[in-house]
């Protein structure tokens, strides 16, 4: 990966956002991750801009924005993300259930944790599974 001005303004916005909020939170330790954290946040949002300019741009140069391939893998990998989500969500209800009924002594996640645990997983395997299906070939 070359520094392009889309990669150096990226790095110079989120290097900017984690100064500002470190020197906001008075320089502390503590105040480091926050700043890192929202620094992540900023990066995403100029990668985001960046790609809605570039899609923009190119759709007024006549270009398609996705081919038929393409969409036919992200369907395909979107496909079994969201079925296996199902089922993670449905075996994560049984898990939380047989605690309650059982009345076992193991790690119960809470509502938010449940949700981002279920997004992850479904957007982690959406995102394999689109770089398997696009790499292989294999869309059966």
């Amino acid at each position: 990966m070359k520094l392009t001005k889309k990669w150096a303004s990226v790095v110079i916005a989120g290097l900017a956002a984690f100064l500002v909020l470190w020197w906001r939170t008075g320089w502390e330790g503590s105040g480091a991750l926050l700043a890192a954290i929202f620094a992540l946040i900023v990066a995403n949002l100029f990668l985001l801009g960046w790609r809605a300019w570039e899609a923009k741009k190119e759709r007024e140069e006549g270009f398609p924005s996705k081919d038929e391939m393409t969409l036919y893998v992200e369907g395909r990998a979107a496909y079994y993300a969201m079925n296996a989500g199902l089922w993670f969500m449905l075996a994560l209800l049984w898990y939380m259930w047989g605690i309650h009924a059982f009345g076992l002594s193991l790690p119960e996640p809470s509502a938010p944790e449940a949700i981002i645990m279920s997004a992850l997983f479904m957007a982690l395997l959406f995102l394999g599974l689109k770089w398997e299906f696009g790499r292989t070939g294999n869309l059966g």
